[in-house]
């Protein structure tokens, strides 16, 4: 992976560790991960940027980065950024890795895990809510 954009930053590191683009429940914590969650870099791999830090996504943001990850894109309704940002509104609007069901957050644990086996990443730190 070279120098990468700010904006497609999460969508490509994550794209390598999706398990199934399919299944949604993976996806959608891909998302809880991405807004309760910084990602510390091994150093300065944005073209347009010279941070080593990538903070927490908004909910669109993570919403935006599920969709476009969503393996079938037949399946209009789950191409759009407002189907996985209606999803996180209805099932939790989690802000913090400590208000996630237990269940999901040993998932995001592993997901976690599987995050940093990226060459480009060195932590994966809860941010406080």
């Amino acid at each position: 992976m070279g120098r990468l954009s700010i904006k497609s930053i999460h969508e490509e590191m994550i794209r390598g560790h999706v398990a199934d683009f399919t299944d949604a429940q993976e996806l959608f914590d891909w998302m809880v991960l991405l807004h309760t969650h910084k990602i510390q870099l091994a150093g300065a791999c944005l073209e347009d940027s010279p941070t080593s830090v990538l903070y927490s996504v908004t909910q669109r943001g993570a919403a935006s980065v599920a969709a476009n990850l969503w393996g079938n894109r037949e399946d209009k309704e789950r191409t759009r950024y407002e189907h996985w940002y209606r999803r996180y509104s209805l099932e939790g609007q989690y802000e913090s890795i400590g208000s996630v069901p237990s269940e999901m957050a040993k998932r995001i644990g592993a997901l976690r895990q599987r995050l940093l086996s990226n060459p480009l990443v060195t932590a994966v730190i809860p941010e406080d809510g």
